[in-house]
C-alpha cells in the first residue's frame, strides 16, 4: 500500500497524487462504469490490472 501510495504521489496525473492517490470512499454510480466495475470487483488491498476510460488509464488499489 505505502509503494502504490508513493508510485501515485509522482506518476498521477489526477488530482489525487497530493493524497496518495486516495479518491476517498464512492459507492456505485459516482465513477465512471469501467472504473466502477474494476474497483467493486477487487478484494480489499487488491491492485488491478490497467483500466481504461475516457478520462485515461488507471491504476487501482482497494482499500475498503
Amino acid at each position: 500500500a505505502e509503494n502504490f501510495q508513493a508510485m501515485a504521489s509522482e506518476r498521477s496525473d489526477c488530482g489525487s497524487f497530493a493524497r496518495g492517490g486516495d479518491l476517498g470512499m464512492f459507492s456505485r454510480g459516482d465513477m465512471m462504469k469501467p472504473f466502477e466495475d474494476a474497483t467493486f470487483s477487487l478484494d480489499i488491498n487488491g491492485i488491478s490490472d490497467i483500466i481504461k476510460t475516457d478520462s485515461g488509464l488507471h491504476l487501482i488499489m482497494r482499500y475498503a
